[in-house]
């Protein structure tokens, strides 16, 4: 099950999650002219890419091997030139990162109780929660100010960004009543202008009757 399908900066590859065969989620990369995908770091178990704004690193979560807790994840970096890895200081316990355009920062969420939205700035090594909620899909704007968000306490229930300069938490669009669609109960990217884009389930409701003969 291919999941997280991330777009290099130069449009060239693609770096996905997949779980295939009941085994634990690891990262693949593709040409987008297709042919095999290669498996990277085939003794992990990782998933949630993102690409570095150079396009020679991918920035992920875990291991998620079993038996293991929230606790024990942790943000890692791969250098694809390299073929190195290094952890993000104090990333214990976190997941779903995302790198900003600028290389900056990288934004994050708990793995676990209490849920919170956090922030890593590489030029001061330190982490900044910036709130505490159910957050989800993140996606950096443009110009790296706003990190861009799907929330809600039962469900994703709306579309919220966040300042970088202030942490100030704006909603800006509901979702109430809206059938959300997506792998994990929705999906939240932007456009080139930086307008939110979701998935909504338009399929009609089905009803059917089955009839059972006993042997």
């Amino acid at each position: 099950m291919a999941h997280d399908a991330s777009w290099s900066p130069d449009g060239k590859r693609i770096v996905f999650s997949d779980l295939q065969g009941g085994r634990q989620w690891q990262l693949y990369l593709v040409s987008v002219d297709g042919g095999s995908s290669q498996l990277l770091l085939p003794e992990s178990q990782v998933m949630d890419p993102s690409w570095s704004p150079d396009g020679n690193a991918v920035l992920f979560g875990g291991p998620f091997a079993p038996g293991n807790t929230p606790e024990k994840s942790v943000l890692q970096i791969y250098n694809l030139q390299t073929q190195s890895l290094s952890v993000v200081p104090g990333s214990k316990g976190l997941k779903a990162a995302v790198w900003s355009p600028d290389g900056r920062y990288i934004s994050a969420v708990s793995a676990n109780a209490p849920l919170r939205l956090v922030l890593f700035d590489f030029k001061t090594q330190k982490w900044t929660e910036q709130a505490r909620l159910d957050a989800g899909f993140q996606s950096w704007s443009r110009d790296s100010r706003y990190i861009y968000f799907l929330s809600g306490e039962a469900s994703y229930e709306g579309v919220f960004r966040v300042s970088v300069s202030n942490n100030k938490v704006e909603k800006l669009l509901s979702l109430k009543d809206f059938q959300s669609a997506g792998t994990f109960g929705g999906w939240l990217s932007l456009t080139p202008e930086d307008e939110p884009l979701v998935l909504r389930d338009v399929s009609p409701p089905e009803i059917y009757a089955l009839a059972w003969d006993a042997p």
